[in-house]
């Protein structure tokens, strides 16, 4: 954690910056206690521009604008600095990481490091299947490459601010399908309004948002391909002229266990891709039998993945074999020489795969990336509560402690999530960064007050709907 101090000459007095476990860095920007709202309104708007999310946060307590997206501090001090809204000098305390262990580290980074013993492996395959010269072979092991490649460089990678994002429009979903009004002046808003992007920054994110879907993917054309491969060189090719019967059978027989790899690769990475990752709902009553086992699967889907590979590569390993012993019967040389790439090839996916079944998606029902996505989606609901008229704020907060604590939001307690909410709506009373965005609406309000409200307001729908909100059944009740 770094802190920032500047003098009373700045309109941001102190800066905190802090980095999660994923590597992505937030900050929280603190208003000097003279700043004008009109300029801290400036700022909020201006960081948003640049497509960096903000939402007023409380740190310690502390009243503060939390920035997310802008990937280095120097980049944020930069900004900062060239818009005058920090100045002169200041005095930085830095407080040293806690060093996580090696095992932490590992499951922490466990999808990377399964890619990287994945490439390792892919290479060796690509180089077997050259020296076989199959071209299926030298596919089946592009494909490997390139899904190893996605985990290395997307696995485990930290997706708060794009979790926000998706958190933010279900939120906002949530608000238009019960007719609630969603002010323009609240840090919803904003969050969820869609940046345009280019076809490079539109690839990145998909390729961060599903990296072991993609794997899966590749893995399944690698299967398909050995398959192939199978199919015509050992199955149904025609045997070399004097072969005898029982060369045919071995050459046969390591065809087939080819295709039981290649179809188990295919449907473990199916079906590890089709079930969705999900958290237990707390509030959920605990299951039993066969619901059990579903629920710790769909907990550990890359596991389900993990396990299938493992058999596939047992089919390798059987494979090689066969091959090895084909080879000496034959005195094929060339065949000889490719049998050790086929063996590491064994070897570093069988570490790959142990790894891969302690591994998470990243993403799914409840799954976030990093703890502190909770504390900012609690602030962004603060924020749009604490917006409404204070007769509202009670039945709201009970409303929204149930929507934010199912499995497919927060997947926490609700009664957990209502204490934070409500200690989080107090503090947001007196935060300049979100009262200065209420301020520039209310004068717009009356520049506007002329013009008759429209039928069929939201507005109108929220305050009657809040009203009979039944807070034990966390749903609103029409009448």
């Amino acid at each position: 954690m770094s802190i920032y101090r500047y003098g009373k000459d700045s309109i941001v007095d102190e800066i905190t910056f802090e980095k999660s476990d994923g590597g992505s860095i937030r900050a929280y920007l603190h208003a000097d206690k003279n700043a004008d709202n009109a300029k801290l309104m400036d700022i909020s708007k201006a960081l948003s521009g640049r497509g960096w999310q903000n939402i007023p946060a409380a740190i310690d307590s502390k009243p503060t604008l939390e920035i997310r997206g802008f990937g280095s501090e120097k980049k944020l001090l930069k900004e900062l600095e060239k818009k005058g809204w920090i100045k002169g000098d200041h005095q930085i305390e830095r407080t040293l990481e806690k060093p996580i262990s090696f095992a932490n580290k590992i499951k922490q980074n466990s999808l990377k490091a399964s890619g990287l013993s994945f490439l390792v492996g892919d290479a060796a395959y690509a180089a077997y299947g050259y020296k076989k010269g199959h071209l299926e072979d030298i596919l089946a092991g592009a494909m490997y490459f390139a899904g190893s490649a996605t985990l290395l460089g997307y696995g485990n990678q930290d997706n708060a601010q794009m979790e926000i994002h998706d958190l933010a429009k279900k939120m906002q979903d949530e608000v238009k399908k019960q007719s609630f009004n969603l002010p323009e002046n609240c840090s919803l808003a904003a969050i969820t309004s869609d940046h345009k992007k280019g076809v490079l920054k539109t690839t990145d994110d998909l390729l961060s948002r599903y990296p072991s879907e993609i794997m899966n993917a590749f893995f399944g054309l690698a299967g398909v391909s050995i398959i192939a491969s199978a199919l015509r060189h050992n199955i149904y090719a025609k045997p070399p002229e004097g072969w005898d019967k029982e060369q045919v059978h071995r050459k046969v027989r390591e065809g087939k266990m080819d295709v039981a790899l290649g179809a188990t690769t295919m449907s473990s990475g199916a079906l590890a891709s089709l079930i969705q990752e999900k958290s237990l709902d707390p509030d959920a009553p605990k299951k039993h039998g066969v619901a059990a086992l579903w629920e710790q699967i769909q907990e550990h889907p890359l596991a389900v993945a993990g396990i299938g590979y493992i058999v596939s590569t047992c089919f390798h390993a059987a494979g090689s074999y066969h091959s090895m012993k084909s080879a000496v019967i034959n005195h094929d040389e060339t065949m000889k020489k490719s049998i050790p790439l086929r063996i590491t090839f064994v070897g570093a996916n069988l570490i790959a795969e142990i790894l891969m079944t302690i591994s998470s998606k990243g993403h799914g029902k409840g799954v976030i990336s990093d703890k502190s996505v909770d504390d900012s989606v609690i602030a962004l609901t603060a924020d749009l509560i604490a917006k409404q008229p204070e007769n509202m704020q009670k039945n709201l907060i009970d409303y929204m402690s149930g929507f934010l604590g199912r499995e497919d939001v927060l997947a926490m307690k609700d009664s957990n999530v209502r204490d934070r909410l409500q200690e989080q709506v107090e503090l947001m009373r007196n935060n300049p960064w979100a009262q200065c965005m209420t301020l520039a609406a209310d004068s717009k309000d009356k520049k506007d007050e002329k013009t008759p409200p429209s039928k069929g307001s939201n507005k109108a729908n929220w305050q009657s709907a809040i009203k009979t909100i039944n807070p034990e059944s966390q749903s609103p009740s029409f009448i």
